[in-house]
């Protein structure tokens, strides 16, 4: 038997254990917890866990304390290895680009699917400004029928693609257009009309939210989001001025816009929807002796675990991951997928990157 890494052993240790039960190692009972311990070479708390697990999965039977566990007289169908089932997760972005939370949602899921005994793969594909369904997608995606897709920051013509290949595809995140998709994630309009409110109460109303490298459904939501907040205290809403766009996340793009607004009349807020726009933005006040936040406010639409480390604390928010995971891979192990998606209420860090206006108009 070979042993598991310190990393996820628990979950590691559920996976050897299974596979070894599944190739019939034991007939009835199995040895005792440190016996186990010995073989995996993890503690015997982790094996004692990883034992719980693999009961309440049905691989297991429980028949008290100080008993061994026994094997189920007949294993759940989706652990036997006759057809593994196959989880991809396509992104547009390496792992290493991507924010904190939808890094911590893969992470989560993958450590419970391998544990659970699917094969995984992550492929990573530039599929966030197609407008339709490229052909070549047939020969780079690497799915089959045994195969369920995760796309982040999934597009309209990704999911038309799944539709006529007939697989199953959940978008963590994203646009879903005219197709039904099932969608797991947090709505970005929310966040935006929440951290403009907060804005507003304080007074600000010359406050910039670009809209960087999105989709225009996408955009459509943010702009209105933008509107309601500023005419809910008087204040006249114009597109180009409170949400300046740009195609493509790209720094010297983000820079430019910038230097055009400050140039005119310097915002007194800025709302950011991606870390890397922040960064841009935040060297771009700093090149103007603008600080933050005596001179410019400051809110991420986004879930930094470092945002504490940003000086001032930046004004962000916190995702549920652990419980984003679980509504994926609730998805992944059932028969049909849901019928519409679910949306997660992400909590507001204030941070130290809010203060009111110097003057108000």
């Amino acid at each position: 038997m070979r042993k598991v890494s310190k990393a996820s052993a628990a979950d590691r240790a559920a996976a050897v254990l299974r596979e070894e039960c599944l190739a019939g190692r034991w007939r009835d009972r199995l040895p005792g917890v440190r016996v186990l311990a010995g073989l995996l070479g993890v503690s015997a708390p982790t094996v004692a866990a990883a034992l719980a697990r693999l009961a309440e999965q049905g691989v297991l039977k429980n028949e008290g304390p100080r008993r061994a566990f026994r094997l189920a007289e007949t294993p759940p169908r989706f652990l036997t290895h006759e057809h593994p089932r196959h989880l991809l997760i396509l992104t547009p972005d390496h792992l290493w680009t991507l924010d904190d939370a939808t890094r911590g949602v893969i992470e989560h899921l993958r450590d419970r699917m391998i544990a659970n005994g699917w094969e995984e793969d992550i492929q990573v594909l530039d599929y966030r400004h197609a407008k339709r369904v490229d052909r070549r997608w047939n020969h780079q995606i690497r799915a089959d029928t045994n195969t369920c897709i995760v796309a982040v920051f999934g597009r309209p013509a990704l999911a038309e693609w799944a539709r006529r290949r007939k697989l199953r595809i959940l978008f963590l995140g994203g646009v879903m257009g005219n197709v039904a998709v099932p969608m797991i994630g947090v709505k970005t309009s929310g966040m935006a009309a929440l951290a403009l409110s907060n804005l507003t109460d304080l007074g600000h109303r010359r406050i910039v939210f670009p809209l960087i490298g999105n989709s225009e459904p996408f955009n459509v939501s943010l702009r209105e989001a933008t509107r309601t907040a500023l005419e809910a205290v008087g204040q006249s809403y114009v597109a180009r001025q409170h949400n300046p766009e740009s195609d493509y996340l790209d720094p010297g793009a983000i820079a430019q816009l910038m230097e055009r607004l400050l140039a005119k009349r310097p915002p007194t807020a800025v709302v950011i929807q991606d870390w890397k726009i922040l960064i841009t933005v935040f060297c771009c006040l700093a090149a103007h002796g603008l600080r933050v936040p005596a001179d410019v406010s400051l809110v991420l639409l986004s879930d930094r675990q470092d945002g504490s480390w940003f000086h001032p604390e930046l004004a962000r928010f916190r995702f549920p991951v652990a419980r984003m995971a679980t509504a994926v891979a609730k998805w992944l192990e059932a028969e049909s997928p849901p019928a519409d998606h679910l949306i997660f209420e992400p909590k507001f860090i204030e941070g130290r990157t809010l203060a009111a206006p110097r003057r108000t108009l």
